[in-house]
């Protein structure tokens, strides 16, 4: 049995551009989300005061106080905010009386060509938590002045099987430390706020019953834009590198990308030939893994993100 989204709720945590908060913004407005909480990861943030006059938004700077309330010490990684923050989404979910909430990240969609109400009104009433697969973006340049419009060829996680042709057929190159994916293969989840949730997590939540991973949503993904230019590049892995984004717990393929960036940081080209061995596929790469399954298409409707 299935029944009516009571309201959905976003939540993520964000350091980027003004304009770029405010366009992901507008974006999950317009495709259906009622509550979007943006804790803005850097205080002085001028996107606070533009988010705080726009309706279903709820800016959050992440200045001291906040930390403090939500238990986080300043030097704590960024793994731990990003809890921290997700636990607080879900508590404004509950008090805003949402039946769904959900944790992203500012370089992340959700995706649901026949809407993200409806489809969330498909998922069975006694399934507490439903799970977006991941889409990763491929850029073919090295700056998109809008990935979001700009790019419209993702990867998706493969089976073994199609893994091992694809290396057969001459695209190991599009592989890196073992992954074929550059961030996450987990793509994200919504939980029902009446859940007994025991850890709101970022790809996941604890319930009491168990596992939170739940079954996979049909019909919608997560389109994950990691570093769609050259510059988000430089900047994602150099705030890495230092106190504000130092992450304690990254998988064995992301810290070898955060190891190769390390060898080579401030060497502008070797920088440059790193993000294109990373992200870029070749012609004959892209028609072999479309071929095989691996690639999608996707592309957005401007006016979804209020331009």
């Amino acid at each position: 049995m299935t029944g009516a989204a009571a309201g959905i709720a976003v939540t993520a945590t964000i350091r980027g551009p003004v304009a770029d908060t405010l366009r992901w913004v507008r974006y999950h407005r317009s495709i259906g989300v009622d509550q979007v909480t943006v804790v803005l990861d850097d205080p002085t943030d001028p996107a606070f005061e533009l988010l705080n006059a726009m309706e279903g938004a709820l800016p959050i700077r992440g200045d001291a106080e906040h930390r403090a309330r939500t238990g986080v010490a300043l030097d704590d990684p960024i793994e731990v905010r990003l809890h921290a923050n997700a636990e607080f989404g879900l508590q404004i979910a509950r008090e805003r009386g949402c039946g769904w909430a959900i944790t992203l990240d500012g370089d992340e969609l959700l995706y649901a060509p026949d809407g993200l109400r409806q489809t969330l009104e498909r998922v069975p009433d006694d399934q507490p938590v439903a799970r977006f697969p991941v889409l990763e973006a491929v850029p073919d340049r090295l700056e998109h002045d809008d990935p979001f419009l700009q790019v419209h060829t993702f990867r998706k996680v493969p089976s073994p099987r199609r893994a091992s042709l694809a290396r057969a057929l001459g695209c190991g190159s599009a592989f890196f430390a073992g992954e074929f994916l550059r961030g996450h293969r987990s793509g994200k989840s919504a939980v029902r706020t009446s859940a007994d949730v025991v850890s709101m997590r970022s790809h996941a939540p604890q319930l009491a019953a168990g596992s939170g991973r739940g079954r996979v949503v049909r019909g919608a993904w997560l389109l994950h834009y990691d570093c769609c230019n050259l510059t988000g590049f430089r900047r994602k892995w150099s705030w890495r590198r230092d106190s504000s984004g130092t992450a304690a717990r990254l998988g064995p393929a992301r810290q070898a990308q955060g190891d190769a960036f390390a060898r080579i940081a401030s060497d502008a080209h070797a920088e440059e030939q790193l993000f294109r061995r990373l992200y870029f596929l070749s012609t004959r790469q892209r028609i072999t893994l479309r071929a095989l399954g691996m690639l999608a298409s996707v592309s957005l409707d401007q006016a979804l993100f209020g331009d």
